[in-house]
């Protein structure tokens, strides 16, 4: 067992990687391919996200299931059958199959963790 801070973990800009700069999402890997604790085994991929206001954000390609936690903000989550509206505290349960964005719709940054399957490491930062 061990602890790490948020701060531990480095930050990407999901505009640059994404080939758009002007995105305004920053992402930082927790456990997965470009973690500092990769090699401890994790079955899963846990991620922190952080939307800037009014922007969008592709969450799922349908390759794995996702469990998202709102820590801060307000935000819409839209898929091809889906649409809700969410908040600080809310759970989001994707499945498998589904492709899904989040909009940050609330006047301040939205921030929340994902956990998904250890199927992809959808974004190639290297």
């Amino acid at each position: 067992m061990f602890t790490k801070s948020l701060e531990d973990f480095k930050s990407y800009n999901l505009g640059d990687i994404l080939g758009d700069p002007e995105i305004g999402i920053a992402f930082k890997w927790i456990t997965g391919k470009d973690s500092s604790v990769n090699n401890y085994g994790f079955n899963f991929i846990l991620g922190h996200c952080i939307v800037n206001q009014g922007k969008t954000h592709p969450v799922n390609s349908g390759e794995s299931a996702m469990v998202v936690f709102i820590l801060s903000g307000i935000a819409s989550f839209k898929s091809k059958s889906s649409k809700f509206q969410v908040k600080t505290g809310d759970i989001i349960y994707i499945c498998r199959g589904e492709i899904c964005y989040v909009q940050n719709i609330g006047d301040t940054k939205l921030e929340f963790i994902s956990c998904s399957d250890n199927k992809l490491n959808r974004f190639d930062v290297n």
